[in-house]
């Protein structure tokens, strides 16, 4: 069991589909379960209110807690981990700073202490949890497939995609069957991916969709597949569920969220300037 002064906020993307906000939604329900703590969640894009505003708003809720670990639910190192998500954590700590620190009166004139709880950013998902292992682990329900096809959106950072490709490298090294990336942000790659691995001989393929929750991405994945049964009758297509949806890899979110918390606790000074505020 946690310590019950900690809670939690996930940070997920955001989208005009109301499927991944009911997702992040439901999520936070099972963590917060599964913590024993209160667990928020955020997006950064397409919201009511920036996500600063958003951070801000949940620190206000969360009185009686010490810290809040914001946990950014991206599977990438892109643009949104490394520039937009800390930018919007820096204006609401400097927002919460000015709103909520006050003196002590009388008994320590110049004494300050703060009303809300620290912020601490914890990794990203796509850094922090080992994604090949559960890719293993979803692979092996489905022995008679013979060539897989990691989807994943893409990153225009360079370096962005790095860790779904050291995924692809384990992976190459761990399974007999081919394994191919295909970058949905590329158009056209997937079908691409699927026509090389058909002329290969391989009629039995499995997709991995790289992503969190199901929406208009899966959506076209999906969409692309139906495509092409009927350009390859005689080829199978299995698309497995977001990671969002697999079970499994919940518990996996779980034991990493319980491990980094505890490790936090132990070292707080590993994040000090992160808690000031």
């Amino acid at each position: 069991m946690l310590n019950l002064t900690t809670a939690y906020l996930l940070v997920s993307h955001g989208s005009r589909d109301p499927r991944p906000q009911a997702a992040i939604a439901d999520l936070a329900q099972r963590l917060s379960q599964a913590l024993v703590c209160p667990v928020g969640w955020a997006i950064l894009e397409f919201g009511q209110e920036s996500l600063a505003v958003q951070i801000q708003q949940f620190a206000h809720t969360q009185r009686t807690v010490d810290q809040i670990y914001i946990v950014p639910l991206f599977l990438s190192s892109g643009v949104h981990v490394c520039d937009d998500i800390p930018a919007q954590i820096a204006i609401a700590r400097s927002g919460l700073a000015r709103e909520t620190i006050v003196p002590e009166v009388r008994l320590a004139p110049f004494r300050r202490v703060s009303s809300t709880p620290g912020l601490i950013t914890l990794p990203h998902l796509g850094n922090a949890i080992d994604f090949s292992r559960s890719v293993r682990e979803r692979m092996q329900h489905y022995p008679d497939i013979d060539a897989w096809v990691t989807v994943a959106h893409g990153s225009r950072r360079m370096g962005g995609n790095a860790e779904v490709e050291a995924i692809a490298t384990h992976l190459q090294r761990e399974i007999p069957q081919p394994h191919r990336i295909a970058y949905w942000s590329r158009d056209g790659q997937l079908l691409e991916k699927i026509e090389e691995l058909i002329a290969l001989g391989h009629r039995t393929i499995g997709l991995l969709p790289h992503f969190l929750f199901p929406g208009k991405l899966t959506d076209g994945i999906n969409a692309t597949l139906q495509g092409l049964a009927k350009q390859f009758p005689d080829a199978m297509f299995v698309c497995l569920n977001t990671w969002g949806e697999a079970q499994e890899w919940t518990h996996n979110l779980v034991d990493w969220l319980k491990q980094e918390t505890l490790s936090e606790q132990v070292a707080p000074y590993r994040h000090a300037p992160a808690k000031t505020l």
